[in-house]
């Protein structure tokens, strides 16, 4: 038998967070893991800014970033943070990449009335990912690579809520772009 799970995320002041990734790892895992996540996201290059900011799938999906400025955009994607020095050393990335979920991607600008550019990168590994822009240092995102169907970002609330998730005891793991290392 399975039950709906919600958990909340809040900071040491006690107020909501949004956009924490919580993981959770049912002990007892059965039937068809859940479909909780995008197959294949697009990630915008917006106002310099990676919309959105956080992005969450599973190993072997594919991220579509979209340049919407008219200025170009130099997007690099590195390991970053404790979950990416435990991930397994399998292949991902793009142009030639041979490292775990590592890429760089130019994205010329978008001129007025055509169509964004954009680039696919496949990521293999678990693992968080660090996006930047070589070109505007302020550009920080992250593609959250999850080991775990049950893998939710929080809402405006500090929010996630599981449909589903098996009976028994579970692990939960919380990740957030901020957090201390």
């Amino acid at each position: 038998m399975a039950g709906n799970v919600q958990i909340q995320v809040l900071d040491r002041d006690g107020k909501p967070v949004p956009e924490a990734v919580v993981v959770v790892y049912p002990g007892n895992p059965t039937g068809a893991p859940p479909t909780l996540l995008q197959a294949n996201p697009t990630v915008e290059q917006e106002k310099m800014r990676f919309v959105p900011a956080v992005t969450v799938v599973l190993p072997g999906s594919t991220v579509r970033f979209t340049n919407q400025d008219r200025w170009d955009h130099h997007v690099r994607g590195a390991p970053a943070g404790l979950l990416a020095s435990a991930a397994p050393a399998a292949g991902a990335g793009s142009e030639g990449s041979h490292s775990p979920n590592v890429f760089e991607l130019r994205l010329a600008g978008k001129p007025d009335g055509t169509p964004a550019n954009f680039a696919d990168v496949k990521l293999d590994s678990a693992g968080v990912v660090l996006l930047s822009c070589h070109l505007h240092g302020s550009m920080r995102g992250h593609v959250f690579v999850t080991d775990s169907a049950w893998t939710l970002k929080t809402d405006i609330d500090g929010i996630a809520r599981f449909a589903s998730v098996p009976d028994g005891a579970a692990q939960v793991r919380v990740w957030h772009a901020e957090q201390l290392v």
